[in-house]
């Protein structure tokens, strides 16, 4: 008899441990015999809906549980072993899922990276995905907002908002990012470095402190 193969079909209704089926064909008066092994298996063992291989079984379960012995847990979008109905951070980007969800704009909750520019939505960088943090994390052409005036580095004409042109200081070789360069005197000049530039400082009135 030729070497060939066969088709077995057939539905399991029930759960079978592996077992050895001795299968014999008949041909030209002849009899051939030879042994196979077959089982079944519960393929979502904690009917989570989530199947517990990485093959989706129709109408029983979807590819693949993270947690196959947990019932309540079946996807962690971080990796960082906590499942995501337990994880208050699901995207791991350092801002909780219920901050996301409510924030203006809205921001999701399962990607770290909203607007796909490379730069992540919250204070927490992500290898391979994103650098912290987006000041615009809806909108993909803008994530850094270095003299804070609600207007992206890329459309601002003046980034450190001293005045002079970002264009003009490139041209000139002065720092576009800092208001202190070229002039020491301007309004956006923080030079002693505590957050508060020269034309803030020059409007607070300190009080109760002596000369």
């Amino acid at each position: 008899m030729a070497q060939g193969t066969c088709t077995i079909s057939g539905t399991p209704n029930d759960l079978i441990p592996n077992t050895e089926y001795l299968v014999k064909a008949v041909s030209n008066g002849y009899v051939y015999s030879t042994t196979i092994n077959l089982s079944t298996f519960d393929a979502d063992p904690d009917g989570d809906g989530y199947c517990d291989t990485n093959i989706t079984v129709a109408s029983i379960c979807v590819a693949v549980d993270a947690f196959p012995g947990d019932s309540t847990e079946w996807l962690d979008t971080d990796g960082d072993g906590i499942g995501n109905n337990a994880d208050p951070d699901d995207d791991g980007d350092g801002l909780p899922d219920v901050q996301e969800k409510n924030s203006d704009p809205v921001t999701d909750s399962l990607n770290p990276d909203t607007d796909g520019d490379g730069y992540c939505d919250g204070l927490i960088s992500i290898v391979d995905v994103c650098i912290a943090t987006d000041a615009f994390p809806t909108d993909p052409d803008e994530w850094n907002d270095n003299d804070g005036d609600g207007i992206g580095d890329n459309e601002d004409p003046d980034d450190d908002n001293d005045n002079f042109l970002d264009v003009d200081e490139i041209a000139n070789g002065t720092d576009s990012f800092d208001g202190c360069d070229p002039d020491e005197n301007s309004d956006a000049c923080d030079k002693d470095g505590d957050g508060l530039s020269k034309g803030v400082e020059d409007n607070v009135t300190l009080t109760g402190i002596p000369n």
